[in-house]
C-alpha cells in the first residue's frame, strides 16, 4: 500500500497547477480511495468463550458471546474489541499497572 501511495504521490507531481492538474490530481485521490477498498476488508465477527477463554462452538450455549471488529489489509490482520467497564467495577484509585501485569 506504502508503494502504491508514493506511486500516486510521483504522479500527482507530475502534474502542474492551474484546473486542469487540480481535477487531474483529484481523479488520482478518488482512485486511490476507490482502490483501498479493495486492499482493505473489515468485517464483525463474535466468538463463544468460556470462563478459561477457549474458543466454544456457535452450537454450544456455556459460554460468553464475544464481538469484535477484524480488519484485514496487505501484510497485517488485527482485531478490535470495545470493552465497556462499569465506573463501580473501576478501584476508588485508578487501575494499578503493576496488578494487571499480575492477572495476564
Amino acid at each position: 500500500m506504502q508503494r502504491r501511495l508514493d506511486e500516486l504521490n510521483a504522479a500527482m507531481a507530475a502534474y502542474g497547477g492551474g484546473t486542469e492538474g487540480l481535477d487531474r490530481q483529484l481523479e488520482i485521490v478518488r482512485d486511490a480511495l476507490l482502490s483501498a477498498r479493495e486492499l482493505v476488508r473489515i468485517e464483525t465477527r463474535t466468538l463463544r468463550v468460556d470462563a478459561m477463554n477457549t474458543v466454544l462452538e456457535d452450537a454450544q450455549s456455556a459460554g460468553e458471546t464475544i464481538g469484535f471488529v477484524h480488519v484485514q489489509a496487505p501484510r497485517i490482520t488485527r482485531a478490535f474489541a470495545a470493552v465497556r467497564v462499569q465506573r463501580a467495577d473501576v478501584p476508588a484509585g485508578g487501575l494499578s499497572i503493576a496488578a494487571v501485569e499480575r492477572t495476564l
